[in-house]
């Protein structure tokens, strides 16, 4: 019995010389393993580390409170834009095919903000370390947020991903700077950003079809926006002393727009609607009439509202309320919303609202009222068929003094927009800076998990050898 159990005990000491005489084995696993471990990462980080994004850093210089010069609002979306694109595509031959409206991106970014943020998150924790108040805190967050937020929305970050494109990196350096560029182009001729946001784009009067109603209507819309845009012009204090190739400024111009049509072009137009029986023609006076309508309707609408507002005003509200008077009864005194102190103050701050509210009201109004009349003279005009009719001359010589004059006003109109365009294009100059060159990073794979992986691979590769070891010795064991 005793020697039954002896036999099956273990022998610690020739387990260990055991296992000491294929030590070879287990540290040949082990290194095995971590050779080929070290190989697969290695091979993954080659194949993975150029792909990348391409940034670079723009200022906006000509961008203020986040508008253009002409006051239309800005977006970092304009510089994705189609037209831009297109832009982009035509400058450096790029295929047609090459998606760039899903690798370019373009927003509100500065390359100091992470620091920043860690800073300012340091800040606060050493502020809380040192045990100061939340009102110092929230300090000292705002200081911080408002540097933020100023960095934030004067810069822009344009980024390309490289693993969309089959582009070279040089290629996509290039391709970022021409982004503002192209922006900048597009935005200035196609928008006219630096212009006033009141100026309108249009084109020449086709002086072929003035004879036909069509061609009345869209004479009659130019002469429209071509006097808006001579009044923009007129009142911008960018552009002062502009002329048209005749020398005529703004104001002198628009009274020859006036003169014109009151004179020719209104009486030309109107018999034209007058003439034929036509539902464009009818259209044209009803269209007239109905944005008559609505002009008025918003008229009646500012001045219900100038009622509320001045029915609120003059309301008053009880001048002791329940908290004055339980405050009465306490032996010392305190300021309360009874106060007259306090009631002053509130009372002027409403007051200073309303009274800012109310002017703009009225701004609105007069604009409508003038709008209105402005649309009432020119219903009168063309519905009175015998105060239209030409005093003296046939019908064709009042088309062509139209002709003659519609021919000599265009190209002054046009000449003197373009001028503008140039004047303020140069005074205002770039609307971009690049803070640094376009720049490709490498996006290396995650290599945080190495070490564990080739630990791993270094106990696996042991055990394996071990397992390889004891097997070969038991096999010689079996053979002898």
């Amino acid at each position: 019995m005793e020697k039954n159990i002896k036999d099956d005990e273990i022998d610690l000491k020739e387990l260990v010389g055991g296992v000491w005489r294929i030590r070879s084995w287990i540290v040949g696993g082990s290194l095995l393993a971590v050779a080929v471990a070290v190989s697969v990462l290695a091979f993954q980080h080659l194949t993975q580390i150029h792909r990348g994004d391409a940034v670079a850093y723009v200022e906006l210089t000509g961008i203020s409170n986040g508008t253009y010069p002409s006051g239309a609002a800005f977006s970092p979306s304009h510089l994705t834009g189609s037209e831009v694109l297109s832009d982009i595509r035509q400058r450096l031959d790029l295929d047609l095919d090459l998606p760039l409206s899903t690798a370019l991106t373009a927003e509100f970014g500065h390359p100091d903000l992470p620091s920043l943020r860690r800073e300012r998150d340091a800040a606060i924790q050493t502020a809380r370390a040192e045990e100061a108040s939340a009102s110092d805190i929230g300090t000292i967050r705002a200081d911080y947020n408002e540097r933020i937020e100023s960095l934030r929305k004067n810069t822009l970050r344009l980024g390309l991903n490289l693993s969309a494109l089959d582009i070279s990196d040089s290629t996509a350096k290039i391709l970022l700077e021409t982004v503002p560029v192209s922006w900048q182009h597009v935005f200035g001729e196609r928008f006219r950003i630096f212009l006033p946001d009141t100026v309108t784009a249009f084109g020449q009067v086709d002086i072929d079809d003035l004879g036909t109603f069509r061609g009345g209507i869209a004479a009659d819309r130019y002469l429209q926006e071509a006097r808006q845009t001579l009044n923009a012009l007129m009142n911008d204090s960018r552009a002062q002393m502009l002329t048209s190739p005749d020398g005529s400024t703004p104001r002198e111009l628009i009274s020859r727009i006036d003169q014109f049509r009151q004179l020719f072009f209104d009486p030309f137009f109107a018999s034209q609607i007058m003439a034929v029986e036509d539902p464009l023609n009818r259209g044209f006076i009803q269209d007239l009439e109905s944005e008559r309508r609505e002009i008025s309707e918003l008229i009646a609408e500012i001045n219900q509202t100038v009622d509320s507002v001045s029915n609120l005003r003059s309301r008053r509200e009880p001048a002791i309320s329940a908290s004055e008077r339980l405050s009465n009864n306490m032996d010392q005194p305190s300021l309360t919303l009874g106060d007259s102190g306090l009631e002053s103050i509130i009372e002027l701050a409403q007051t200073s609202g309303m009274q800012d509210y109310l002017t703009e009201l009225f701004e609105r109004r007069y604009a409508l009222v003038r709008e209105l009349a402005e649309l009432d003279t020119r219903i009168s005009r063309f519905s009175d068929a015998e105060r239209l009719r030409p005093a003296e001359g046939s019908a064709e010589d009042l088309s062509s003094a139209v002709e003659a004059r519609l021919l000599g006003l265009q190209p002054q109109v046009s000449g003197l927009l373009e001028t503008a365009q140039r004047q303020l294009r140069g005074q205002t100059g770039r609307l971009y800076e690049f803070m640094e060159p376009a720049s490709v990073r490498v996006q290396a794979p995650e290599t945080s998990r190495a070490g564990l992986v080739v630990a791993l691979s270094a106990i696996l590769g042991a055990m394996l050898g071990l397992f390889v070891g004891l097997l070969r010795t038991v096999l010689r064991r079996a053979d002898g």
